[in-house]
């Protein structure tokens, strides 16, 4: 008996196990009590910090629109102070910093964005926008190309090809047109069916220097809608960029269009049609013709300038002196000759062309000479 009262008994031991576990049990419940209360007090309060978040940047962008810069600064800057997780809310506020006058400021904040996001396209795009607005014009395109190659979603392609039309104007603002039209070239590949895009880019591709693919372009338009004006007009520019008279005046008539610039185009082709030595199918008779026609022409435009102008004396006596000398009837026969003959092409064109803004407006038949001194500048000499 003395033996057994040393230890505790079985119903004894069973009785303090259970006493631990149901404390365990409570204690366990507690904590788990107290997480779930921490967590949806703390849940709140960050549905709280959203949406006070949401309520600034609604503030932010109405001032932004309204024109309110200071305010947009402040709103968005509190929006994104309460929720760093949201993009949005970092590029309104860069963007806000730029408008403000402060790209630096909006620069640094991007960069910190795009620290941890450096294929995001937005946050690209915000940054060129920033370096173009301080004409920094290479960090600006290398920008714009890394927006170009982030990574887009399927459903924000369009949004993209978009982005290749605004990159492309920029390059044309800054004359850089061959990067241009490596990036139209791009752009082409991905063109919809739909005439609009198509008409832009052949735009872009005149606009870059390029008129052959621009001409293209708008004639694979007029396959399809033959009756299309914008493409029409488009075309007779793109012709007239490359020298082919006859086409531009077909496609400008064909547009329909009455506005003075392409009124203006339509007149000078024509005139060039009219004028030119150098087109073909022509007799040589009628070639001399023209020649004779020019010289008579410029002729009479240089002295009546001068006589109007004596100014011009210095920058005119020259070709005055040559068109009198061509003038001559001895001299018509030496334009029988084919290197004379360009020649005397040659110096009705520099004639038209050295004309100084003081003689006045040129009539349309010297300004179709200057034309065709550009439109023959590989031919003659």
């Amino acid at each position: 008996m003395v033996e057994s009262s040393r230890y505790p008994s079985s119903f004894t031991l069973s009785r303090f196990v259970h006493r631990e576990i149901i404390v365990l049990l409570i204690l366990c419940g507690a904590a788990i009590a107290g997480f779930i209360v921490t967590k949806a007090s703390a849940d709140a309060a960050h549905h709280l910090r959203e949406g006070d978040a949401r309520t600034w940047y609604g503030r932010g962008l109405a001032h932004m629109e309204q024109g309110r810069i200071e305010q947009a600064v402040e709103a968005l800057g509190r929006a994104r102070a309460l929720d760093r997780d949201k993009q949005e809310y970092h590029l309104a506020f860069g963007r806000a910093l730029a408008a403000a006058g402060n790209p630096t400021a909006a620069r640094q904040a991007l960069l910190t964005l795009r620290e941890t996001r450096p294929e995001d396209p937005d946050v690209n795009v915000g940054l060129a926008e920033v370096e173009a607005g301080l004409s920094n014009v290479p960090e600006a395109v290398r920008f714009y190309q890394s927006a170009l190659h982030g990574a887009w979603e399927p459903e924000r392609l369009d949004e993209r090809r978009r982005l290749r039309v605004r990159m492309v104007g920029y390059l044309i603002a800054n004359d850089m047109h061959s990067r241009a039209i490596s990036q139209l070239l791009l752009l082409e590949a991905d063109l919809p069916a739909e005439p609009g895009p198509r008409l832009e880019a052949a735009r872009l591709f005149l606009e870059a220097g390029d008129p052959g693919r621009a001409l293209n372009v708008y004639r694979g338009v007029l396959e399809d809608d033959p009756q299309n004006a914008a493409a029409q007009t488009g075309a007779g520019r793109a012709a007239f960029a490359l020298g082919d008279f006859a086409a531009a005046r077909r496609h400008l008539g064909r547009g329909g269009s009455e506005a003075p610039d392409v009124a203006d185009m339509r007149a000078l082709a024509q005139a060039v049609l009219r004028v030119d030595p150098l087109q073909l199918r022509l007799s040589g008779a009628e070639r001399r013709r023209r020649l004779a026609a020019g010289i008579a022409h410029l002729s009479g435009v240089v002295t009546a300038c001068l006589a109007r102008v004596p100014q011009a004396q210095s920058g005119l006596a020259d070709h005055d002196a040559a068109l009198r000398a061509a003038a001559r009837p001895s001299a018509a026969r030496t334009f029988a000759d084919p290197e004379a003959f360009e020649s005397g092409v040659a110096m009705v064109a520099r004639a038209a062309a050295a004309l100084p803004d003081a003689c006045g407006p040129p009539d349309i038949t010297t300004r179709a000479w200057r034309v065709i001194g550009r439109a023959r500048a590989g031919q003659l000499r």
